[in-house]
């Protein structure tokens, strides 16, 4: 939705990055607490607890640097193939 309020007649990198300042703290914040939540549920002596934390800890992490690096990518992409009025390679 942030991406969608913004001037579309600004270049699409520039409504990008003015959407991840938007999104971009809520999204941090969000992973650092499920960082710090999983992380410390690896101290639990239940063992289900320890190992779903212990995957779930590197994973959120990932996901984090995911989504500020390729996905980003993927939409400017994206946003680009409709500009220039292409169609999508998916028919559904």
């Amino acid at each position: 939705m942030a991406y969608a309020r913004t001037n579309q007649e600004v270049e699409t990198t520039e409504r990008i990055r003015k959407t991840i300042q938007e999104v971009g703290v809520s999204i941090t914040v969000t992973s650092v607490t499920s960082t710090l939540a999983f992380g410390l549920g690896c101290l639990s002596s239940i063992p289900a607890v320890f190992w779903l934390c212990l995957y779930a800890f590197p994973t959120i992490i990932f996901i984090y640097f995911y989504q500020l690096s390729f996905f980003v990518a993927c939409i400017v992409l994206d946003e680009r193939r409709i500009q220039s009025n292409r169609r999508d390679c998916c028919f559904c």
